[in-house]
C-alpha cells in the first residue's frame, strides 16, 4: 500500500500563483472531522491536481488513471455535471449514473476504481456562498465569479480555509449544506483517511 490516501482530480484550472483555492477549502473541512491533527499532515496525504478543463480529466481517467493513484490510493474526479456530459456526447442533464458509465468507459481493468463528483452547481456557487459568510465586498466577488479571476476566486476560498478567517468548523459546515457536492467529495476524502490510517469510516 502506498503511504497517499487519495488523489483528487478537479476539472478547474491553478491560479499563476500556483495555489489552488477549491482544495485548499475542501481540505480545511476535510480537517475539521480530524480534531487534533495537524492539516499538513492530511494535505501530505491527499495530492490535489487541477487539470484545466474536462477533456484532460477524461483523458486521464481513461488512459493514465493506473498511474495517477497507487495501490491503496482513492482515485476522485470532480466534474461540472453538464460541461462534462457535452464532452461524452450525452444531453444536459443527463443521471450521474450516465455520467460515470460514459466517463470510466474503454478504460482497463484496474484496482483503482475512480469516484466521481458532478457539480450540480459549479466552483463559482461555492465561491459565491464562501463569500456571503466571510463577508467579501461585491467588487470581489464579481472579479472571481463573473470575470473567472483565478486569484480572486482563491483568494475568497483560502480566507475561509484559514483558522480564523471565519467562525470556524460550524460556518464551513453550513456552507457545505448549500453545495452538496463539494460536502461529497469532502466526505469521500474524509473516507479514504480512515481507510488509510486503518480506522472505520465515520
Amino acid at each position: 500500500m502506498s503511504d497517499g490516501a487519495a488523489v483528487v482530480l478537479y476539472e478547474d484550472s491553478r491560479a499563476p500563483t500556483n495555489r489552488f483555492g477549491p482544495h485548499e477549502f475542501v481540505m480545511a473541512c476535510v480537517a475539521d472531522r480530524f480534531v487534533g491533527t495537524p492539516r499538513h499532515d492530511l494535505e501530505r496525504i491527499v495530492a490535489c491536481m487541477p487539470m484545466n478543463g474536462a477533456a484532460k480529466v477524461i483523458k486521464a481517467v481513461r488512459f493514465g488513471h493506473q498511474r495517477l493513484a497507487r495501490s491503496g490510493e482513492s482515485l476522485i474526479v470532480v466534474l461540472d455535471s453538464d460541461r462534462i456530459a457535452r464532452h461524452l456526447g450525452l444531453e444536459g442533464g443527463a443521471c450521474k449514473a450516465r455520467l460515470r458509465a460514459g466517463l470510466i468507459s474503454g478504460i482497463e481493468s484496474s484496482a483503482v476504481t475512480p469516484q466521481c463528483v458532478f457539480l450540480e452547481r459549479n466552483t463559482e456557487d461555492l465561491v459565491r456562498i464562501v463569500a456571503a459568510v466571510i463577508d467579501c465586498a461585491p467588487g470581489h466577488i464579481d472579479e472571481a465569479c463573473d470575470r473567472k479571476n483565478l486569484n480572486a476566486r482563491d483568494t475568497i476560498l483560502t480566507r475561509a480555509a484559514k483558522v480564523g478567517a471565519i467562525t470556524g468548523a460550524s460556518d464551513r459546515s453550513a456552507i457545505l449544506e448549500k453545495h452538496p457536492s463539494t460536502a461529497r467529495l469532502v466526505r469521500l476524502i474524509v473516507e479514504a483517511v480512515q481507510v488509510r490510517r486503518g480506522s472505520p469510516k465515520p
